[in-house]
C-alpha cells in the first residue's frame, strides 16, 4: 500500500498490527503512539532516572499534582469525560481526612550504637532528629510534646552475634522505662541497621513484657535529610495507628450493612513451610478482626498449626 502524503524510508521496519495468523502490515511512518501507554522494554538511563524523579517527589509536591491536574489526569473531569455528567457523577479536589489521636502521649526513644562508628550517627546528631521528628509529628496534628527530656539519652551498644547478651540489655532498659515515674507509651527505636534478632527482642520485650509500643527505624534512612520527610511520614503513620487513630477510611454509605457497625470483619494469612519441611516445620497463622465501622484492624492472634 502506497502513501502519497507520506515519505517512507526503507530502513525502517513494518508492524504487524493483525496476528501471527494473519498479518497485517503498517509502515512505522503511518503509526502514532498514544500517550500514557504501558512500555514493555528496557527504559534508558535518562529515561529511568526521569521517572525517578516523577516517583520520589516532595510530599506537598504530590499533594498538589493530586488536587490539581489529578482528577484530568485520571479522566475524571467533567470537561474532558462528559459521561460522568450524563451518570450524575462528581469527582471532588478535597483530600480524604481521616482521624488522629490528639496526643502520641510521654514518649522518649532508643538510640542503637554500632560498633563501626560511621560519622554523623553520634547521639548528639541523632537528638537533633528526633526533635525534628517530634516537630514534624506537631505539625501532622498529633501533639509530641510529651517528650521525656532525660539526658542522657537511652543509648544500647550491641555487639554482633551477641544475641542473648544484646536482649538481656534491651530487656533491661526497656524494664527501667516501664518502671520509671513517668513510663513512655511510645519509644522508637533507632538501629544501625536491619538487624533480624535485635528487632525481634524489641518486640518481644516491649509489646509482651512492657506494653510499650515501639517503631523500629534504620539510623541511615532516618537521618538521611534527602526525602526525610516522606520517611517520618511512614513513622508517624504507625504511630498514629498505633495510638488508636486511623490511616485509611471508607464511605461508610457504601459499605451497606458494614457501614452499621454490627458486622465483625475477619482477616486472616498463612505462612507454608516448603515441601522439604512439612511435618517438621509449623505453619504460623496470624488472625486479625475488627468490629469497627472505621475498619481498624487492631485486635489480633497468632497460631502455630504442625501439617
Amino acid at each position: 500500500m502506497e502513501y502519497p502524503h507520506i515519505k517512507l524510508r526503507e530502513q525502517l521496519p513494518v508492524l504487524n498490527v493483525g496476528s501471527p495468523d494473519r498479518p497485517s502490515y503498517l509502515a512505522t511512518e503511518v503509526c502514532e503512539v498514544l500517550l500514557g501507554q504501558v512500555i514493555k522494554r528496557r527504559l534508558s538511563p535518562d529515561q529511568i532516572l526521569e521517572m525517578i524523579k516523577f516517583a520520589c517527589r516532595k510530599t506537598w509536591e504530590n499533594c498538589d499534582s493530586i488536587v490539581g491536574d489529578g482528577k484530568a489526569t485520571l479522566g475524571l473531569n467533567l470537561l474532558s469525560n462528559p459521561f460522568l455528567g450524563k451518570m450524575g457523577l462528581e469527582v471532588g479536589r478535597s483530600l480524604i481526612t481521616v482521624a488522629a489521636p490528639g496526643s502520641l502521649g510521654p514518649w522518649t526513644y532508643i538510640l542503637f550504637n554500632s560498633n563501626r562508628p560511621r560519622a554523623g550517627f553520634g547521639p548528639c546528631f541523632v537528638h537533633q532528629n528526633v526533635m525534628k521528628f517530634k516537630d514534624f509529628v506537631n505539625c501532622a496534628g498529633i501533639d509530641s510534646n510529651g517528650f521525656i527530656q532525660s539526658p542522657p539519652d537511652p543509648v544500647i551498644n550491641p555487639s554482633d552475634g551477641e544475641d542473648a547478651a544484646n536482649k538481656m540489655a534491651i530487656d533491661s532498659i526497656l524494664s527501667r522505662m516501664h518502671t520509671a515515674p513517668k513510663k513512655p507509651r511510645f519509644v522508637p527505636a533507632i538501629l544501625p541497621s536491619s538487624n533480624v534478632a535485635i528487632h525481634n527482642s524489641i518486640k518481644t520485650s516491649a509489646d509482651t513484657k512492657h506494653g510499650i509500643h515501639t517503631v523500629c527505624v534504620v539510623a541511615s534512612k532516618f537521618l538521611k535529610e534527602q526525602r526525610q520527610d516522606q520517611y517520618f511520614g511512614n513513622i508517624s503513620l504507625k504511630f498514629n495507628l498505633k495510638a488508636g487513630g486511623i490511616n485509611n477510611t471508607v464511605d461508610l454509605a457504601k459499605l451497606g450493612i458494614v457501614g452499621q457497625g454490627k458486622t465483625m470483619l475477619v482477616g486472616l494469612d498463612a505462612t507454608h513451610p516448603s515441601p522439604r519441611r512439612e511435618g517438621s516445620w509449623p505453619a504460623p497463622m496470624a488472625l486479625w478482626v475488627s468490629g469497627l465501622h472505621l475498619l481498624p484492624f487492631r485486635k489480633g492472634a497468632r497460631r502455630w498449626y504442625h501439617l
